[in-house]
């Protein structure tokens, strides 16, 4: 029994291809602006400047909290096991660690600044509801594993089924689609340190998921 996290893998993967996608808009951005300036458009390149060291600022904040919460997850491995003791010991963990970094993050989402770059509230805004209702689906499903008696596997098991699927069910790639449509925001992000280091450890993280689920499909079924 195997509870899948990819819905944490597919939010991760979104960010990682908005950040490392975006670099050639930035710079074809960048190149539509400098051809402007020989065109004896004004330009304000001290405003401009500060402009966007704020806007990558605050996004660099964001991707710190994000980056916070993958960081909490870190670790966490699915119940991989025919034990069903050992199944709600580790799918009870995976749920603790699930909601003290759900909350850490709704936090953060609360301490953020408004944000410089239109659209960056809204992001905000999207992270703070997806991530609430994995917070509040996280809790409810532990409430249930821990309950779930050792003396009946076959209830055990069933309460390990549901907490995965009520999971699942959330969609936390949503709030990110802001900042696929987003152009500054995207442009602010690949020039942001934690979002770059953010996208690389998802793409790792992605990798890895990937092989874990090939190899596991090689693996000979239980009693064979």
């Amino acid at each position: 029994m195997r509870p899948r996290l990819t819905f944490l893998a597919a939010a991760a993967a979104s960010l990682a291809l908005v950040v490392t996608g975006c670099s050639e808009e930035a710079n074809n951005s960048g190149d539509e602006q400098q051809g402007g300036s020989g065109n004896g458009q004004s330009q304000q390149p001290g405003a401009q400047g500060q402009g966007k060291q704020a806007g990558t600022q605050w996004i660099d904040g964001f991707c710190g909290s994000m980056g916070n919460f993958a960081q909490a997850m870190q670790g966490t491995q699915p119940p991989n096991s025919q034990d069903p003791s050992a199944v709600k010991q580790a799918m009870s963990q995976m749920l603790g660690n699930m909601t003290q970094g759900a909350t850490k993050l709704v936090s953060d989402m609360d301490s953020m600044k408004p944000s410089p770059i239109n659209g960056g509230d809204k992001l905000v805004t999207g992270v703070k509801q997806s991530y609430g209702q994995l917070l509040d689906s996280a809790k409810q499903a532990k409430t249930k594993v821990d309950s779930a008696p050792e003396s009946n596997p076959q209830a055990t098991m069933q309460a390990v089924q549901s907490a995965s699927g009520e999971l699942g069910k959330i969609d936390l790639q949503k709030p990110f689609k802001e900042l696929q449509s987003n152009k500054e925001l995207a442009g602010a992000a690949q020039q942001a340190p934690k979002c770059q280091q953010l996208a690389q450890a998802a793409a790792q993280q992605q990798q890895q998921q990937q092989q874990q689920q090939q190899g596991g499909g090689q693996q000979p079924a239980p009693g064979n």
